[in-house]
């Protein structure tokens, strides 16, 4: 339910923005070539969000079955550690991919994928070992 709450969330913000673009401005607003760039561009990236979110969501459950079921002498811990930054990379690569190409330099889009999921798989290994004990908690 949470789910398609944001979903529907997004979709309105996405019409809001785009209908902002074709409403009349002000006289003395010089920002609006800007704002047409910077918001323009929502579209896009709500649908490669979209198409980056599920395929990343995909190959982490995917591969949180075969590390569950191939690999189960392997602490979970670092399973999990794995799987979540294999999915990221996935989500990352696609998302910065479709939103970005076109859009900016081949070197920039790279070096995106590369910093975000470096810094992902940074903060997933800083957070990893406070699971357990925060689900016994909530529990």
């Amino acid at each position: 339910r949470v789910i398609i709450m944001g979903l529907f969330a997004n979709i309105i913000f996405v019409l809001l923005t785009l209908t902002m673009l074709f409403l009349p401005t002000a006289g003395s607003n010089i920002h609006d070539p800007q704002l047409a760039f910077i918001f323009g561009k929502t579209p896009r990236l709500f649908i490669a969000g979209r198409i980056a979110y599920l395929a990343g969501s995909f190959a982490n459950a995917s591969l949180t079955t075969v590390m569950h079921t191939k690999f189960s002498k392997i602490r979970p811990r670092y399973r999990s550690i794995f799987t979540i930054s294999i999915g990221l990379f996935i989500d990352i690569l696609i998302f910065i991919s479709l939103g970005y190409i076109g859009e900016v330099s081949l070197v920039a889009i790279i070096s995106m994928i590369i910093t975000y999921w470096i810094f992902n798989v940074i903060v997933i290994c800083i957070i990893n070992p406070l699971i357990k004990p925060t689900i016994r908690w909530i529990n």
